[in-house]
């Protein structure tokens, strides 16, 4: 764990040319630090202005002008790490910012690691382990429906059902220990049947918390789709249609697509990863074979496949071997080139392939028809449904494996206590649990897996 007695410095925005870059320090130097860069334009000295203050100036080191400045103050504990905290905006010039970094660090600061700064507001208690994983997930945000469910975990809106839930447990230990000490007092015990009321309620409420978890990773990475299909299927031109823009080249010549192009596709919120690839085919040449076994690859990595089939030529063998690569991965079925004469109809289609009928849908990508029914099936079928912001929590694996633990504990607990089990192994399943929702809280929480949250952090935030 970091050394958290000393000060820490870093450019704060991100990297390249901007109006206003900022390079942010924290710990009891901070203000000292400053103060030795520091020319007011008024006469003021950092070390003595008050909290939440803003100062107009200039900073120089070694009698060398670094920019024209101004300097906001924050002091502890009403700032972000609850330390000492100075925030030098300046014009954002890369050269500007480092050379503003390098004079702090030379005046006694020392470099901040990934995400030491909100490592610091955890450890300070200014932000449980929860939402300093929310700060990141405001920051990595992809869509305004993603920065939503990352401000409701800010705010605390995942963390304080499962303190309520760790406080009713540790309550419930206090009575079943007086029981295990001092059974002579056994009047002052818990009673049995409270004991069981509590041990429902603890288990209702980590229920309803699993209950209302969604997959965390379909709005934090984005859904990976990979559109397959023949050559001249429509492959590009689905992806340039979802899109709105010409992002990959259109040709009539089969084998245009020779590698897979990814792109970033926004829809009501939900963020998916859209993967044109090379069409397959047998093929003598071997820069399209290299294509077409990227394409397999990408397809079999992806969480959901298209596959376009073209209804103005007739089913080949080809449109029936990449059926057979997507079988056992969920995919929808895409009849395209509906704008142009039929050699085969939808419904010869459904049947020659054994095409599910509500995972296949007719389409032109050419003219878009059909191509907002696809976008609204593509959003229910990661989403569950609409995409709104609703009463629920994002969880990731570790999340999800801890609270499905919490539980599953709890049930034994609940199971042995109903059951008339001694009150020690009762007391050591709710032990248990607590140690599971201690460290989705950030109470008990491991030295690893602290470090492998905040490495995951930029430096300066």
């Amino acid at each position: 764990m970091p050394f958290v007695e000393d000060t820490i410095a870093a450019i704060a925005t991100a990297p390249g040319e901007a109006g206003i870059g900022i390079v942010r320090l924290s710990g009891p130097a901070a203000i000292s630090i400053a103060a030795q860069l520091f020319v007011a334009s008024r006469a003021v000295h950092l070390e003595q202005v008050p909290s939440h203050t803003l100062h107009h100036g200039r900073l120089a080191y070694r009698g060398v002008a670094l920019d024209e400045v101004l300097v906001a103050v924050m002091r502890r504990p009403q700032s972000y790490t609850r330390e000492d905290v100075v925030e030098v905006q300046a014009h954002g010039s890369p050269v500007i910012l480092r050379s503003i970094l390098e004079a702090t660090l030379a005046c006694g600061a020392r470099m901040a690691r990934p995400g030491e700064f909100t490592l610091r507001a955890y450890l300070n208690g200014r932000l449980s382990l929860d939402q300093a994983q929310a700060v990141l997930e405001l920051i990595q945000a992809k869509t305004a429906l993603s920065a939503a469910y990352a401000l409701d975990r800010l705010e605390g809106k995942f963390t304080r059902p499962l303190q309520h839930v760790r406080e009713q447990l540790l309550e419930l230990l206090a009575g079943v220990g007086v029981g295990l000490d001092y059974p002579e007092y056994e009047e002052d015990a818990l009673p049995r049947a409270t004991l069981e009321a509590s041990l429902a309620s603890a288990l209702a409420q980590v229920e309803s918390v699993l209950a209302r978890g969604k997959d965390g990773r379909i709005l934090r990475q984005g859904t990976s789709i990979a559109i397959v299909g023949r050559p001249n299927v429509g492959k590009s031109t689905l992806l340039n249609t979802l899109l709105q823009a010409d992002r990959a080249l259109v040709t009539p010549v089969p084998g245009t697509t020779r590698d897979t192009l990814e792109e970033l596709l926004e829809i009501d919120g939900v963020p998916f990863r859209l993967v044109d690839t090379a069409g397959l085919r047998k093929s003598a040449d071997e820069v399209e074979r290299l294509g077409m076994e990227r394409a397999r690859a990408a397809l079999s990595r992806a969480d959901l496949g298209l596959v376009l089939l073209d209804l103005s030529s007739p089913i080949t063998q080809e449109d029936r071997a990449i059926l057979d690569l997507v079988a056992g991965k969920p995919y929808f079925a895409l009849l395209n080139k509906a704008d142009l004469p039929h050699a085969t109809s939808p419904p010869s289609a459904l049947s020659e392939l054994k095409l599910d009928p509500e995972q296949t849908m007719v389409i032109s990508a050419q003219t878009g028809a059909g191509v907002e029914q696809l976008k609204a099936a593509l959003v229910r079928r990661v989403w569950g449904g609409l995409p709104a912001h609703e009463d629920a929590f994002l969880l990731d694996v570790r999340e999800r494996d801890l609270l499905q633990r919490a539980r599953e504990l709890l049930q034994r607990a609940h199971d042995t206590a109903c059951a008339g089990g001694t009150l020690d192994l009762v007391a050591a399943e709710v032990q248990d649990a607590l140690e599971a929702l201690g460290e989705l809280t950030g109470e008990n929480a491991g030295e690893a897996v602290i470090e492998r949250i905040f490495s995951k952090f930029c430096v300066g935030k």
